[in-house]
C-alpha cells in the first residue's frame, strides 16, 4: 500500500509531483506534493495510512520547510570563485551524506541551473546536498577542454579543475559530506566539464552524468581516470546546439559513449523503449544499459529520440537561449531523478583525501561576501592561518557599528558567516576583519 503524504519544497507546485515519485520508486511511501485540504481528505479516506500520515502532518505544523540555500565564495588562484549550497531538511551537520556537483551551461549560471534543473526537489526528498558552482564571469564557460570549437570556447587559462577540487575540501570541512560519495554532472558545457572531471579528478569523484553534453577531443585524448567510473549519458538525436553527431572540437554522442564503454569494458547491453508518458513532447526514449562481465552496469545511455538540447523534465521557463534553438524538451523522464537513482549506489572503495585549507593559507584572507547585491542574507568567507582572536564587523557610511558577526579566539582554518541584513536600509555598508596587525575592508550592497 502507498501513502501520499504532502510536504512544501520550495516554490514547487503540482507539476513536481512526478520528480518526487520518481526518486521514491523504490520505497514504501511515495511523497507528492498536494495542499493541506486534499491531504487531509485522502488521510480521511484511507485509514490504513492515515495511522502513519497524521503523525507526520501533526509534527509538520505549518506547510514549512528545513531545506536551506547557502552562498559561499572563495579566491581562487587570483579569482573569486562562488557557487551555492543547498542543504535538504534531513541535513543534521553530523551524519555525512552524498554531495552533487550540478554544472551549468555556457553562458548560464548557478542559480539558473538550480531553477532549472529541479535537483533540490530531488535531493530534499532523498536526502543530498547539491553544490551549482559558478564558471568565471563573463563568458561563464568551463574550461572543459573544447579549445578548438567554436561554440563555447573556454578560457585555457581557467583552472576549473583545481577550483572543483578545492570547493570539495571547502564543503567537506563546513559540511558533513560523504567523501566516498561525491559525484557531478552538468548540462551542456556542463556536461563537457563533468567528462573532464572524470577522467582528471576521478580519484575524488565517485560516478558522473551529463545531459546534452559530450566527451572533448582534448580530454579524451589526456584522459587519466583511474578506476572503472559509472557513468549517465541523456542526449537528444535532433539538438541543434551539440550535434548528435559531433563537431569540430569535440566526439559525437555515440563516440562519447563508446568511449566510457572501453574504458569501463563493458561487453553486454540491452535497449529499452520507455513508455511514452508525454506524448505531447514529441519525442520519446530509448534506455540502453552496458555491463561488464560482472553484470555491473557501467554506462547507462539515455536517447532521446527527436529531443533538443535540453534537460528532461526540467523548467522550460529558465532555460532561454539567444544564440541557439533548445528544440524539444522530453516530458517522459526526468533527468535529475535519473541522476540521482543512477548515482545513489555508487561509492570509491576508498576515501578521498581532504586537505585542510589550513595548511594552504599562508596569511590572512577575506573573502567577498555572496551574493551580493543581496537582500536580507550573505554569506562572507575568511580565512586564519594560524590561532587568532577574530573580530568581523559590519559599518554603515558613517563609520557606525551595525552588527558584530565574529569577536572570538579562531583556529586555523577557512570560515563563513551568515549576515542577515532584515533590519537595515537598502544602501552601501562595510565589513571588518581585524585580527592581529591584520586588517581589511570589503564593502556589501543591500538592495532591496
Amino acid at each position: 500500500m502507498t501513502c501520499v503524504l504532502g510536504r512544501h519544497v520550495g516554490n514547487a507546485n503540482n507539476r513536481d509531483k512526478s520528480t518526487l515519485e520518481a526518486v521514491a520508486e523504490e520505497a514504501t511511501m511515495t511523497i507528492s506534493i498536494v495542499n493541506p485540504s486534499t491531504l487531509f481528505s485522502r488521510i480521511l479516506q484511507r485509514t490504513v495510512c492515515s495511522l502513519i500520515a497524521l503523525p507526520i502532518v501533526l509534527l509538520l505544523g505549518p506547510i514549512i520547510s528545513l531545506a536551506e540555500i547557502k552562498g559561499g565564495s572563495f579566491e581562487f588562484e587570483g579569482r573569486m570563485r562562488n557557487y551555492l549550497v543547498f542543504l535538504p531538511q534531513n541535513y543534521d551537520g553530523v551524519t555525512k551524506i552524498p554531495l552533487v556537483f550540478n554544472l551549468h551551461g555556457y553562458t548560464l549560471w548557478a542559480q539558473q541551473q538550480l531553477d532549472y534543473s529541479q535537483m533540490n526537489l530531488v535531493a530534499d526528498t532523498a536526502g543530498f546536498v547539491v553544490v551549482y558552482p559558478n564558471a568565471v564571469t563573463p563568458e561563464t564557460t568551463w574550461n572543459s577542454g573544447i579549445y578548438d570549437s567554436p561554440i563555447a570556447p573556454p578560457n585555457p587559462n581557467i583552472n576549473d579543475v583545481g577550483f572543483l577540487s578545492t570547493l570539495i575540501d571547502t564543503l567537506a570541512q563546513r559540511y558533513a559530506i560523504d567523501t566516498k560519495r561525491i559525484y557531478t554532472c552538468g548540462f551542456s558545457n556542463g556536461g563537457f566539464m563533468s567528462f573532464k572531471l572524470a577522467c582528471q579528478l576521478s580519484k575524488r569523484i565517485a560516478a558522473i552524468a551529463s545531459v546534452a553534453g559530450v566527451i572533448s577531443y582534448s580530454t579524451a585524448s589526456n584522459c587519466n581516470c583511474s578506476h572503472p567510473m559509472p557513468v549517465l549519458i541523456v542526449n537528444g538525436t535532433a539538438d541543434g546546439v551539440v550535434p548528435y553527431a559531433g563537431r569540430s572540437g569535440y566526439h559525437s554522442v555515440e563516440q562519447t559513449v563508446s568511449f566510457w564503454t572501453t574504458h569501463n569494458q563493458c561487453s553486454k547491453s540491452d535497449t529499452t523503449s520507455l513508455p511514452d508518458i508525454d506524448a505531447s513532447d514529441g519525442c520519446t526514449v530509448q534506455r540502453i544499459r552496458f555491463s561488464d562481465s560482472s553484470g555491473n552496469h557501467r554506462v547507462i545511455f539515455n536517447k532521446v529520440l527527436n529531443g533538443g538540447h535540453s534537460w528532461p523534465g526540467g523548467d522550460k521557463r529558465y532555460l532561454v537561449l539567444s544564440w541557439g534553438d533548445i528544440g524539444r524538451t522530453n516530458g517522459d523522464i526526468n533527468a535529475s531523478a535519473e541522476i540521482w537513482n543512477f548515482l545513489k549506489t555508487k561509492e570509491l572503495s576508498q576515501p578521498t583525501t581532504e586537505v585542510s585549507l589550513s595548511q594552504c593559507l599562508i596569511e590572512m584572507s577575506l573573502f567577498q561576501n555572496y551574493p551580493n547585491p543581496f537582500n536580507p542574507s550573505t554569506e562572507i568567507g575568511y580565512g586564519v592561518p594560524g590561532t587568532e582572536y577574530v573580530t568581523l564587523k559590519v559599518y554603515d557610511l558613517l563609520g557606525r557599528e551595525v552588527a558584530t558577526l565574529v569577536n572570538e579566539r579562531k583556529a586555523p582554518g577557512s570560515y563563513s558567516v551568515s549576515f542577515d541584513a532584515s533590519g537595515l536600509a537598502s544602501g552601501v555598508y562595510f565589513y571588518r576583519l581585524e585580527a592581529g596587525n591584520f586588517m581589511q575592508t570589503k564593502k556589501l550592497i543591500v538592495l532591496r
